[in-house]
């Protein structure tokens, strides 16, 4: 066999080599399929998710038979109107429906609901998910959404009502006949029973998921019966199937063009049609206006005979104020006459009254002077003197106790000589005369007796108390004569009885006696007073029972008289009761006649306010009539307006949806690409320059270039070709799995259909091949293009040079030798060191791009509401225009209201070209300022003056309408009225798209006035209390919706829920990606420089020295990648406000600082992840074979 033809043999040695490669190198291998399945799954899987969502509605549209094409018109659409359309060239069916936009109660608040009937063929059928579509007039089948809200279910009754029902006049109560003349309802008033939950083909949306935010403004449910409840033979809508529609997918451009020239040729029909019967289209109109005319005149007549009754009953009225006026001036004769006889009795009576209670003063007077001396004498109140009185006895009984006890003790010391016939009369004594007398001869005897006895005392306490006395201290018996003598003398003075007591006391110790004596004395003393102290006793005993007895006389005064008092208080009670009664007679005849008076009065100003308010309703009822007439004359010819799919805000939300997935689709698959050509031309380039010799060796054995080229070709092919399969795998049913989760969230379609698109599978298989194999190839026509000898020898080192760090002599001389040889291999390597540093940056852009996206989201509502946001109000109210007045004035006296503006809100939808955009419009009268709740500015943040520039537009509806300023864009509103606004300016907002004009420019575009039907209201109070309030205007049945901010703000992250978590998955794919760089570019790194580390094993160095010497380059080179990823995912986050030109989304991105932490904490955490892993690799590097090698 031929050398050059050794590929052909199954067991081959170029065969066996191209495994052994794989193989060897299987970390690198593993590493480029790892590189190819993430960008592989990155561009399949969001593009795929889009298509996978468009297919399944797709799907559910064709089974459901949705229309392609709706016509309305102004004046109604006929059975000629749908055969006429039928016949068009490219329609393959017609057919006529009915839809009412009318009002339900859910909950407590009444809400919008558009009632449709079903069709007989089954266009536009709703899918059932519970029950059976209705069978008889008195069924209705609603959404599962109504069912949720409203909390009713299966077997329950609704009613739903006209915008215009019910209405009353204002001055009348009666229902207002000339309120909306030409006015009918499509569908029956009545009681209807729920029959089955289904899904609306025509509003596929399961809440308020979508990030769309198209502000339709429509229903928010539907309600569906059958035709037989239809009052009107007239159709609201004409639904038109195209032919051939049916194959492509309803969002392609296929679809979109079919639909498009059947819709030219729909247009057009209207014209041809009048030119082939021109008197139909006036005859139309002219029966419109007879039935207009018809129910003018009798609302004319009824009004009128209302008002001739009311005229009658204004003269009986005042035939009956005569009356009463006549009637009542006799009965004030007769109350005038009984007022004065009354008066004369009652005066009478309280004459003598008056002198009773005057002699009553006067005897209470005196009894209340003598109380008041008694309490005077006994120093106490009036109130206490019967205490006083008894405190006194009891004073005087103890005082009569302690006397009697001590005549008993003292009558020991006199014996037999004590006067006890004179003592027991003392105190037998009653009076104060007995008891002096009983004294006397006490005292008789007590005086003597006690006046010897002190004296022989005093002298026997001076004879104890000398000087010889108390020298000699000593008893009685052993006392000098002569000194005895004396005390002898000094005892016999004194009486018997006491000089026992004396003797007694001589016996005792010397400097006891004198105290003893002393104590004798003082008993021998109180005989003295016990007379005098019992004469006291009973004088005061004399005092006592005068001063009870004139006390209780006093008292029972005192009763008397306050039995008069009370009499005197009966009596009055008596005639003031008789007063009062007659009083209350005379008064409530006075009143009955002041009620009369009242009353005749009210009637008098009832009767005058009622002729001037029957003049006033009978210059509103003709003004109204002769209004209604007038407006007759206004009724235009038909207009046809004819909508695509488009107009159905579900419908448009998908293709908006599947549009911002397929832009960050788009975007983040580039960087994927880019980082994966480097990674793997380094990765190449390093494995063809580890074989040089075997390349060499190749060439010299006569393989020929593409040969030996085929080999790595194979080699990187292979690795494309595996991460491919598992990419697509990925791609196409993994991913679009995740993000179905969210789109059940978002729509309510009954399966998501997954699907295979070939193209994408290998186109995206194909583009990362083409750039790994493209690179591979680069890197071995190089070396291919050497000799075999040159191949076979070591590769020559680069020169040596000197960095530009060297040349920096003070910085250079501070390094220590292991920073300096770390500084030279950074930079002396230089394409090692770009692709590094390129590959890091670009997974860092990626994660601050993630990272950008999630920031922005969560910034978006802050932005747009709250003082300082775009949208400024706390609520946004709409009512009817009759009833505005009447809910602002409630508004106006409610405490939590700071301030409100009335506006003029409505629903139209904005095109300019080919390109259309649902969003609000909001007039604002002519003097009053909108800045104080919306703030309008321009990209520069300059502010925007409404009143000005007259109307301004929201930035996104720019970017996806494709206008600018100066420009005019096509408006038509819920009416389906139509005129061309110039936009003057341009202001920033985020959610949402809005137009903002001024009376005045309304005026002008239009030719009407507009009519205020809404208020954006400023709240004081917490979050809470601001959305307790809404809640509760929404209960008001004036209230057709209300908005508030504060609950959008808290219900914000649900609508960008697929949006987070397509970010997610970038978030995760980049770190991925990062940790697979980094990962490869390490290997490549260790396998270049394996003599390296070698000889400074060699050399000495430990594994910890080893491990910083290698991690220390990979760190820095981080660092680098990060510097410069981080701008770069700036700029790149930037470019999607550019890039995703969402409906009604102006996504401004921004990056918040602890991103560009994060996404640098991200890196280099995988740097270290990717170090420890590697660290094993040094510990594994063969120092022997390594310096033994050849390189």
């Amino acid at each position: 066999m031929k050398p050059g033809k050794p590929a052909f043999a199954p067991r081959s040695a170029f065969g066996i080599g191209v495994l052994r490669t794989v193989r060897g190198s299987l970390k690198r291998f593993v590493a480029l399929a790892t590189i190819c399945a993430l960008g592989v799954t990155m561009i399949c899987g969001l593009k795929v998710a889009c298509i996978d969502l468009r297919a399944s509605a797709d799907a559910f549209f064709d089974s459901q038979d949705l229309f392609d094409l709706r016509v309305q018109s102004t004046l109604g659409l006929t059975e000629d109107d749908v055969s006429a359309l039928a016949a068009i060239d490219g329609v393959e069916a017609a057919e006529g429906g009915w839809v009412e936009t009318c009002y339900t109660t859910v909950g407590s608040s009444s809400e919008k609901v558009d009632v449709k009937a079903l069709s007989p063929s089954g266009m536009n059928q709703p899918h059932v998910l519970d029950g059976h579509l209705p069978v008889t007039s008195d069924q209705v089948a609603v959404t599962r959404r109504f069912l949720d809200e409203s909390g009713l279910a299966l077997g329950d009754e609704v009613t739903f009502r006209g915008a215009s029902d019910g209405e009353k006049d204002a001055g009348t109560g009666e229902e207002d006949a000339t309120a909306d003349a030409s006015s009918t309802a499509v569908f029956s008033r009545q009681t209807y029973t729920i029959c089955g939950v289904v899904l609306d083909p025509t509003d596929i949306n399961a809440g308020n998921g979508t990030m769309s935010f198209r502000a339709s403004g429509g229903s928010q449910y539907a309600f569906f019966v059958l035709p037989a409840a239809v009052t009107t033979d007239v159709y609201t809508a004409v639904y038109l199937r195209v032919d051939g529609a049916e194959s492509p997918l309803c969002y392609s451009a296929g679809y979109e063009a079919s639909v498009d020239a059947v819709k030219a040729r729909v247009e057009a029909i209207k014209s041809v049609w009048r030119a082939i019967r021109p008197g139909r289209e006036d005859a139309r109109r002219q029966g419109i206006l007879d039935d207009a005319g018809s129910q003018i005149d009798s609302a004319e007549k009824d009004a009128l005979a209302q008002l001739g009754d009311a005229a009658a009953q204004l003269d009986d009225a005042q035939a009956q104020l005569d009356s009463g006026a006549a009637e009542l001036a006799d009965g004030r004769a007769q109350l005038d006459a009984k007022s004065a006889d009354a008066a004369s009795q009652l005066d009478a009576a309280q004459a003598q009254l008056d002198a009773g209670r005057a002699e009553l003063v006067a005897n209470q007077r005196q009894v209340t002077d003598g109380l008041n001396q008694i309490a005077s004498g006994l120093g106490c109140g009036v109130d206490g003197i019967g205490d006083a009185l008894a405190a006194g006895r009891s004073q005087l009984s103890e005082a009569r106790g302690q006397l009697k006890a001590s005549a008993q003790m003292l009558s020991s010391l006199m014996g037999d000589e004590w006067p006890a016939e004179a003592w027991s009369r003392l105190e037998g004594a009653q009076t104060p005369e007995e008891a002096r007398a009983a004294a006397a001869d006490v005292n008789a005897v007590l005086v003597p007796f006690v006046s010897d006895a002190q004296g022989a005392i005093d002298d026997l306490v001076t004879v104890v108390e000398s000087d010889e006395f108390q020298q000699l201290r000593d008893t009685y018996e052993n006392l000098p004569q002569w000194l005895r003598d004396r005390v002898d003398a000094a005892v016999a003075q004194a009486p018997a009885t006491v000089q026992k007591l004396l003797r007694a006391i001589l016996e005792m110790p010397t400097d006891q006696m004198a105290s003893q004596l002393r104590d004798l004395r003082s008993q021998v003393g109180q005989l003295s007073g016990l007379a005098d102290g019992m004469v006291q006793i009973v004088e005061g005993q004399a005092r006592l029972d005068e001063a009870e007895a004139g006390w209780k006389k006093l008292v029972a005064a005192q009763s008397q008289l306050d039995d008069a008092a009370v009499q005197l208080a009966d009596g009055q009670a008596e005639l003031d009761a008789q007063r009062a009664s007659a009083r209350a007679q005379l008064d409530d005849a006075a009143r009955q006649l002041a009620d009369s008076e009242a009353q005749l009065a009210d009637g008098r100003s009832e009767l005058e306010e009622g002729r001037a308010a029957y003049e006033r309703e009978r210059a509103d009822a003709l003004a109204k009539i002769a209004e209604a007439r007038g407006r007759l004359s206004d009724v235009d010819e038909a207009t046809w307006y004819v909508q695509t799919r488009d107009a159905l805000s579900s419908y448009s939300s998908v293709e908006s949806d599947a549009s911002s997935i397929e832009a960050i689709g788009t975007v983040i698959p580039i960087v994927f690409f880019v980082v994966a050509v480097l990674i793997s031309l380094t990765t190449m380039t390093r494995m063809v320059e580890e074989e040089r010799g075997l390349i060499g060796l190749y060439k010299a054995l006569g393989y020929s270039r593409r040969r030996i080229l085929s080999k790595y070709v194979l080699y990187a092919g292979a690795a494309c070709l595996a991460g491919g399969l598992v990419g697509n795998l990925l791609g196409f049913v993994v991913l679009p799995l995740i993000l179905f989760t969210i789109f059940q969230t978002m729509y309510a379609l009954p399966a998501f259909l997954l699907q295979f698109d070939v193209a994408y599978a290998v186109g995206s298989v194909a583009l990362f091949a083409l750039g790994i194999v493209g690179a591979t190839a680069l890197t071995c026509r190089r070396e291919l293009a050497e000799q075999p000898a040159a191949l076979m020898r070591p590769k020559a080192p680069k020169a040596g040079s000197r960095i530009l760090l060297e040349r920096v002599r003070p910085l250079w001389r501070r390094l220590s030798f292991l920073n300096k040889v770390t500084a030279r291999n950074i930079f002396r390597y230089k394409r090692r060191f770009f692709m590094t540093v390129f590959g890091i940056a670009g997974c860092t852009a990626l994660l601050v791009c993630g990272f950008g996206i999630r920031d922005t989201v969560l910034s978006l509502s802050s932005r747009q509401y709250g003082q300082e946001g775009v949208s400024r109000y706390d609520l946004m109210l709409v009512t009817s225009a009759a009833d505005l007045e009447g809910v602002a004035q409630d508004l106006d006296a409610d405490a939590q209201v700071q301030s409100f503006l009335p506006v003029s809100v409505d629903s139209v939808t904005v095109s300019h070209g080919d390109a259309a955009e649902s969003m609000q419009v909001y007039v604002v009268p002519d003097g009053l300022d909108l800045s104080g709740y919306v703030s309008l500015t321009d990209d520069a943040g300059n502010t925007i003056d409404l009143a000005s520039v007259g109307t301004v537009i929201t930035k996104n509806a720019e970017q996806v309408l494709g206008f600018s300023a100066g420009q005019q864009v096509h408006v038509q509103d819920s009416s389906l009225a139509e005129a061309d606004v110039p936009v003057a300016a341009i202001c920033q907002n985020y959610l949402g798209n809005s137009l903002f004009m001024t009376e005045s420019a309304y005026r002008e575009a239009f030719g009407a006035e507009p009519q205020l039907n809404g208020l954006l209201v400023s709240l004081d109070g917490t979050d809470a209390q601001k959305i307790a309030f809404s809640e509760r205007l929404s209960t008001d049945s004036r209230t057709l919706s209300v908005v508030s901010t504060t609950k959008l703000v808290e219900d914000f992250s649900s609508a960008f829920t697929l949006i987070n978590t397509v970010v997610y998955v970038v978030i995760v794919l980049a770190a991925a990606l990062s940790f697979t760089v980094v990962f490869t570019l390490s290997n490549t790194n260790i396998s270049e420089r394996e003599r390296e580390l070698a000889t400074i094993k060699v050399l000495g160095f430990k594994r910890p020295e080893v491990h910083r010497y290698i991690n220390k380059e990979t760190l820095i080179l981080t660092g680098l990648g990060v510097a410069v990823g981080l701008p770069a995912g700036y700029a790149l986050t930037r470019s999607l406000t550019w890039i995703l030109k969402m409906p009604s989304l102006y996504f401004d991105t921004l990056v918040a600082w602890p991103s560009y932490v994060l996404a640098a904490v991200l890196a280099f955490a995988f740097t270290l992840l990717v170090n420890a892993m590697t660290n094993r690799a040094l510990d594994r590097v063969d120092m022997v074979g390594a310096l033994k090698s050849a390189e």
